[in-house]
């Protein structure tokens, strides 16, 4: 629920930002709705307004303009749909001060419904692997959140937070692809340890 709470909030502000820069074009002034936002730091890294190129043309600091750091795939399959769905993406080493980030990202459409770029907002990993850590699992538990791509977007085991590590190929993704719910035991590719495994895909 922490997991679900938490991107609803993000996503709402995505969308605040995609209507707005849809409205305004490039006289939305990204920085000063960020700051009058006060957003949650150990959350949020920035706002970004990608052009179709994938050229960052707005941002919420003065990082000037420069690559938007939304991957190909992603930009390729917001051009190609108008589904008008949000895409959340792997983790990423960038240069927003942070570790890692993870870029949630919508369609910018232009006036004529052409594909006009995305809007970005990147968040921070290590907040959801923090709030995981304070869950107590006893000395071998571990809690993840894992994309439906079988990348690790947060995972909190034995005292360490990883980011990127991609599962696909195990039994966990397995069950939930038959499954939306549901517990079993497993012994973890990782560390080897057997644990009793519950999941619960987000919607």
């Amino acid at each position: 629920e922490h997991a679900v709470r938490s991107l609803r909030g993000v996503d709402q502000i995505l969308r605040d930002v995609k209507f707005q820069y849809e409205a305004s074009g490039a006289a939305f002034d990204l920085q000063r709705y960020w700051d009058m936002l006060k957003v949650d730091p150990d959350l949020y890294a920035l706002a970004l307004i990608c052009d179709s190129t994938g050229r960052r043309v707005l941002g919420s600091n003065a990082l000037g303009q420069g690559d938007c750091s939304a991957d190909e795939e992603t930009i390729q399959r917001h051009r190609s749909s108008r589904s008008g769905e949000i895409l959340l993406g792997k983790p990423v080493s960038t240069r927003f001060g942070r570790p890692w980030t993870i870029l949630l990202t919508r369609r910018l459409d232009g006036p004529d419904g052409s594909f006009a770029g995305v809007a970005a907002i990147a968040i921070d990993p290590n907040y959801f692997g923090t709030f995981y850590g304070q869950v107590d699992l006893g000395p071998d538990g571990a809690v993840a959140l894992i994309g439906r791509d079988g990348i690790i977007r947060a995972r909190q085991m034995n005292g360490r937070l990883d980011v990127g590590q991609d599962v696909a190929g195990s039994e966990l993704f397995s069950k939930v692809g038959s499954a939306a719910q549901g517990s079993f035991e497993s012994k973890a590719h990782s560390d080897g340890i057997l644990r009793f495994v519950s999941y619960r895909a987000l919607k």
